[in-house]
């Protein structure tokens, strides 16, 4: 029974975030959330499903808004959702978010450029325009990205997501549970490191989850205490 609640907010968190894009587009909000949605789908649930998802709402976006979305607009938001959606699943710590962060927004300002100016065949102050409007477009794409990496701590625990980035800072030694154990059982918290080391590689060889590895083995004898 906990492990079908578990699935059901899984499936809430991907539809919340999957209809926050028609809803912009509905509104006729200038950019799309595609970039946020895929940093936090390919964070929480692997690269491929982030991927998948921006995918879709791209094709069905515009079948469903018609001309309420603009090309250039889907297309920027497209590649940069796609980019942080295959990315960001293979990244260990938010600082590495932040630097896709800064990718997500060079990218969506290039392609909305890029789209524009295919489609203009005018030039001099329409491309100084064009221009202009794409460096909106990549501080927009910043800004979703700011905004995924803000609200991602806060859907992990509400939705009980383990991401990489959750277990690595689960493993830090420096975390009050493990400090607790290392001042009132010292051997064991010497005996934890050293397994955990052990379970780490051999986790790497056979090619399993080696965070959650890690995280398992740091916490495995804590009720020694």
């Amino acid at each position: 029974r906990y492990c079908a609640k578990i699935r059901q907010r899984h499936r809430l968190l991907i539809l919340l975030l999957s209809i926050s894009a028609p809803l912009l587009a509905f509104f006729r909000v200038p950019t799309t959330s595609l970039p946020a949605v895929g940093i936090l789908l390919g964070g929480f649930y692997g690269s491929p499903l982030g991927a998948t998802v921006v995918g879709i709402l791209s094709v069905l976006l515009p079948i469903g808004m018609g001309s309420a979305i603009d090309i250039g607009h889907l297309l920027g938001g497209a590649i940069a959702g796609a980019i942080g959606g295959i990315v960001s699943g293979r990244l260990r710590c938010r600082e590495e978010l932040a630097l896709l962060g800064l990718a997500v927004g060079l990218a969506q300002g290039f392609v909305y450029l890029m789209v524009n100016l295919t489609l203009s065949a005018a030039a001099g102050p329409v491309w100084g325009v064009i221009l202009g409007y794409a460096g909106l477009h990549a501080l927009a794409g910043l800004a979703w990205s700011i905004v995924a990496i803000g609200l991602s701590p806060y859907l992990e625990h509400l939705f009980d997501v383990i991401t990489p980035i959750r277990l690595a800072e689960l493993s830090n030694p420096n975390r009050p549970l493990l400090k607790r154990l290392s001042r009132e059982a010292p051997g064991t918290f010497q005996h934890t490191l050293f397994v955990a080391t052990l379970a780490e590689a051999a986790a790497r060889e056979l090619k399993c989850n080696v965070e959650l590895v890690r995280a398992g083995t740091l916490y495995h004898d804590i009720g020694k205490m």
